[in-house]
């Protein structure tokens, strides 16, 4: 039997541009698991400290869009404790290796250091092109710098320096080889809820009630009306009695068939603002309705646009993408119709 929820295929990038398999298995389906190397990753852990759990996630996203060391940069952003692990990588340094290996279906992108074995205070890890010195604290990594040469005295004691924890040795650790662990890079797919998918959730929840509310009020229009056998909830969805009790319930009913027939608009608008974060062109503002999504993104996420129109039309939840410009407010304003909606009208 087939797995409901199939493996991505996980290649190394090398540092000459080579890949090799990890674990030398291929995909069980769906996109591939690009791993970058650690020279073209940039590391933070960043606590806004902020009580309010939304609060912090939006302050850390903020610090992810504005704190990005690379002119053309993906990001990804988890909380962990104490806080939240920034990464980004450099998709200028990227793009060819990318494109000769994947051509414009990119893969998804992490940096390797996320699938390291997890560690406890201090350590250097050895890797195929350099060393990453890594502090961790309570499960979380809290500091990590990479450099070509290994960690000699002075290069160690730079960067226990920053730090400034009172336990940092004062002779650097010996460099350690790690495996790269599948399912910690797999894990690391799942990451927090931006402010703009929390808002989706939460509207994805009203609709819910929204259904619920029709359910229970057609239900009593059913007891009325006729007596009928108890049935499970799921069957009731799926093939629905039409109700003798009067105008009201017809009219429930139809409301209800309308509303269960529309296209999922919440899952299309999360899944839109998801695949534009991967490119690092998190969405300003967003809209949606029964028959498409609109996200505005800003406008230098144009040299990552036909990859994000790739990515989007992949989700097979879009029937038409366009993208409209407006150069002097900076944005890019992506318009995109769902699948079994109405198209985008000439003028949009």
């Amino acid at each position: 039997m087939p797995s409901l929820f199939p493996s991505p295929a996980i290649e190394v990038l090398s540092a000459d541009g080579t890949y090799v398999s990890l674990d030398g298995r291929a995909s069980a389906g769906g996109r591939p698991l690009a791993l970058a190397p650690r020279e073209l990753c940039a590391f933070e852990h960043h606590d806004p400290g902020l009580k309010s759990r939304s609060a912090a996630l939006a302050a850390a996203h903020a610090r992810a869009g504005q704190a990005s060391p690379f002119l053309n940069a993906g990001a990804l952003v988890r909380r962990q404790p104490g806080g939240f692990a920034i990464w980004w990588w450099d998709l200028d340094a990227l793009d060819r290796p990318l494109r000769e290996r994947f051509g414009t279906a990119w893969p998804r992108i992490l940096p390797a250091s996320l699938g390291q074995p997890p560690g406890a205070g201090w350590r250097i890890v050895r890797l195929e092109t350099g060393y990453e010195a890594q502090l961790w604290r309570d499960g979380a990594l809290r500091a990590s710098t990479w450099r070509r040469e290994p960690f000699d005295a002075q290069a160690w004691s730079a960067f226990a320096r920053v730090q400034r924890e009172a336990d940092a040795p004062t002779t650097p650790p010996p460099a350690l080889p790690l495996p790269l662990v599948s399912s910690r890079l797999t894990a690391a797919l799942t990451h927090d809820l931006t402010p703009q998918q929390a808002a989706a959730l939460a509207v994805g929840c009203l609709a819910a009630l929204m259904l619920l509310s029709s359910v229970f009020f057609l239900g009593q229009g059913l007891r009325l009306g006729r007596q009928t056998k108890a049935v499970a909830a799921e069957a009731a969805l799926v093939a629905m009695p039409t109700p003798t009790a009067g105008g009201a319930d017809v009219q429930r009913l139809t409301a209800w068939r309308a509303l269960s027939g529309r296209p999922d608009v919440i899952t299309a608008l999360a899944r839109a603002i998801g695949v534009a974060e991967l490119y690092g062109a998190a969405p300003t503002a967003w809209s949606a309705d029964a028959s498409q999504v609109s996200l505005t993104i800003p406008y230098s996420a144009i040299s990552s646009l036909s990859r994000i129109a790739v990515e989007l039309k992949d989700t097979g939840l879009f029937s038409e993408i366009r993208p409209v410009t407006d150069t002097e407010r900076g944005v890019i304003e992506l318009r995109l119709a769902l699948v079994g909606g109405a198209p985008l009208s000439p003028d949009e």
